[in-house]
């Protein structure tokens, strides 16, 4: 008789999903409680790290954000101090920022 052990978790839009099936009811509790520790760790590491080894993405999007500020208050500087600088129809613009 063999005994399967199955454990799911949400975690903020994520699902972790473990199953262990062994001779040994408890064997099987402790390989999937083992298997639930090591996905956690990986998840906390992405959430850390980022997923590729880079910034997290809330740090990357406020580095864009910020160099966006920083050009549209140059620019509307620029504007302010010459009015006959051609003005580039195909250039980017936000129009919104959603969090």
């Amino acid at each position: 008789m063999n005994a399967k052990a199955e454990v799911v978790t949400s975690l903020k839009g994520t699902v972790l999903r473990c199953a262990i099936e062994s001779a040994d009811m408890y064997s099987s509790i402790d390989s999937v409680t083992d298997r639930l520790c090591r996905k956690l760790i990986k998840y906390k590491e992405r959430r850390l790290e980022g997923f590729h080894g880079g910034p997290n993405m809330s740090e990357n999007l406020m580095s864009v954000l910020d160099s966006v500020i920083d050009e549209y208050d140059d620019t509307e500087v620029a504007a302010d101090t010459s009015e006959d600088e051609f003005v580039d129809p195909e250039k980017p613009v936000v129009t919104k920022i959603k969090r």
